[in-house]
């Protein structure tokens, strides 16, 4: 099997598996701008969407620390050349066929996807825990430039992002997942809401009704300015295609951004209120 092929049924497994809904329009978007090499692409993101989703939704932190350490094994295995066993589970068939071809073309994207690795780390340690701005700001920045940087070799494998766009879009990008994902991220034992900021509002940040009704109207503003920065530097970008990419992957999160908010403004009154 060449370079820049994969079984496709296992990459529709993996796909399915991540919980995505717009297969076909991924497929698209991914296709016109990747090229031959749209399979891997979306193999890889489903992996560590699977990932992702298997730590964030476990309540052991203990089990979830023991999955990731099984991931990142299978990870230094992968890229050692040792063969993977014949009957690896999900994801962790998943991630094995996509470190085979990365290995392959020479391991561009090992550091993107263990940068991810480190940060869901960090996030298993602050479980139960408030930090301050500044450890979430470079726990921010981290995730966001190793899933841009991941996205932009597809689309050129010789560019380097500038630190301006990392720095910007990953504020924009993880900012209005940790608005989106708040009601479960505290179920899970994550907080996002800066310790110097909870003081500032005087509120308990474990707290739904506190965060929803004072934290994210002072929130909110700010990281729709972090996409109008963002999309500033987007312009900036050497080519049409990175430019393509990158304006897509960030409009496609503000969407989002608005669509929560939408649904939080047309929700009872009460709604908030009654969770804490």
């Amino acid at each position: 099997m060449g370079r820049d092929q994969l079984p496709t049924p296992l990459f529709l497994e993996a796909f399915d598996a991540s919980g995505e809904k717009r297969l076909w329009l991924a497929r698209l978007f991914y296709g016109a701008l990747f090229g031959r090499r749209w399979r891997p692409a979306l193999l890889g993101f489903a992996y560590v969407k699977l990932v992702d989703n298997a730590i964030d939704r476990d309540h052991d932190a203990g089990r979830a620390k023991a999955f990731l350490d099984r991931q990142r094994a299978l990870l230094s295995r992968c890229y050692s050349g040792e063969p993977p066993a014949a009957d690896l589970p999900a994801p962790d068939r998943f991630g094995a066929a996509f470190f085979a071809w990365d290995r392959r073309g020479g391991a561009p994207l090992r550091r993107p996807i263990e940068e991810v690795f480190d940060t869901f780390e960090v996030d298993l340690a602050r479980r139960h825990r408030t930090i301050s701005s500044d450890e979430l700001e470079r726990l921010v920045l981290v995730a966001g430039a190793a899933v841009l940087s991941y996205l932009a070799w597809f689309v050129s494998p010789s560019l380097v992002l500038p630190r301006p766009l990392l720095e910007r879009g990953s504020r924009a990008y993880i900012y209005a997942d940790h608005v989106i994902d708040l009601e479960e991220d505290l179920r899970f034992g994550l907080c996002n809401v800066p310790l110097e900021e909870a003081r500032a509002l005087a509120i308990d940040p474990w707290s739904l009704a506190q965060v929803s009704q004072r934290w994210l109207q002072t929130r909110v503003p700010v990281v729709e300015g972090f996409f109008d920065d963002a999309l500033a530097e987007v312009r900036r970008l050497p080519g049409p295609r990175i430019r393509i990419l990158t304006r897509l992957y960030l409009s496609r999160k503000r969407r989002e951004l608005d669509r929560f908010l939408a649904k939080r403004r047309d929700a009872p009154a009460h709604s908030a209120s009654g969770s804490a």
